[in-house]
């Protein structure tokens, strides 16, 4: 069973521990690495709920609540395809409503897939650090 709950300061130890092996294991990233000290940066005024399943925490959402815009969806390599992914997103819009969105790297295929098999749509393209994201929008945006 997958429960979603808000994420505990303790616990950015191992939400960085998560988000540099998914990033990793997506192979698309220039910097695929973050300690507990640069995860909270990056996550600094977003709103974090974790992913527990079967009572561990194997994935993490962050949300910047002023733009509907999703910031980071991270789920560990061996809760892939379980269903992590997707509560989290259901949660989103549970929580946040319509339209969300996010941004995607082109060369994250996995990731596109996920997104683009649940409806979302690109509406804006654009160059990083890590090439070209693309902007994806909820189906209902």
């Amino acid at each position: 069973m997958i429960k979603i709950r808000e994420a505990e300061q303790i616990e950015l130890g191992h939400l960085a521990e998560i988000y540099s092996a998914a990033r990793v294991m997506a192979g698309c990233f220039s910097k695929p690495a973050a300690d507990a000290q640069q995860l909270k940066r990056l996550v600094e005024g977003e709103e974090i709920f974790v992913a527990e399943l079967d009572g561990e925490v194997v994935g993490f959402v962050s949300v910047w609540v002023a733009d509907n815009f999703i910031r980071h969806l991270y789920v560990a390599p061996a809760a892939q395809g379980k269903g992590v992914g997707s509560r989290l997103l259901q949660f989103c819009t549970r929580e946040y409503g319509h339209p969300l969105s996010l941004k995607c790297e082109a060369q994250n295929v996995q990731a596109q897939r996920f997104y683009r098999n649940k409806g979302w749509f690109d509406r804006e393209i654009g160059e990083g650090d890590d090439g070209v994201w693309e902007r994806l929008y909820s189906k209902n945006a």
